[in-house]
């Protein structure tokens, strides 16, 4: 059932009643089979509302699940990432100029930020590598 469809059908719900009830007020002598017609609905209702109820646990449960998977696979990549072997450490701005003079494009160290990572992708993706160093 979808939100709208049952919004839709609550409202008619609501109409119903309000008829329910101003026939109510205009034939006083038929009481009972008002009050009857009235408790059929509300029960009719009652099952409607627990079963989008249930629906809608159900749908939280889903998103709970696929949010932990998502969650979960985050942060294995993110451990893969900052646990990956170096290929080269350096320790001084001279280790930074000796790696990239032994043919490295760029010396990033780890765990680096996002941006500085995503603005060294960039960087090397805009460079010529036609020429061989």
């Amino acid at each position: 059932m979808e939100g709208k469809d049952l919004a839709e059908q609550i409202a008619q719900m609501l109409q119903d009643v309000e008829a329910l009830s101003q026939r109510a007020n205009q034939t006083p002598d038929q009481p009972l089979e008002i009050l009857t017609n009235t408790f059929e609905q509300l029960h009719i209702a009652l099952e409607e509302l627990q079963v989008a109820n249930q629906e809608l646990q159900q749908q939280n449960e889903q998103l709970a699940a696929a949010r932990h998977i998502l969650e979960q696979e985050r942060q294995r990549y993110t451990d893969l990432f900052e646990f990956a072997p170096d290929a080269y450490a350096s320790v001084t701005d001279g280790d930074r100029h000796k790696t990239l003079a032994a043919g490295f494009q760029l010396h990033l160290s780890k765990p680096c930020e996002l941006t500085e990572l995503a603005t060294a992708i960039v960087t090397l993706a805009g460079q010529d590598h036609t020429t061989a160093n």
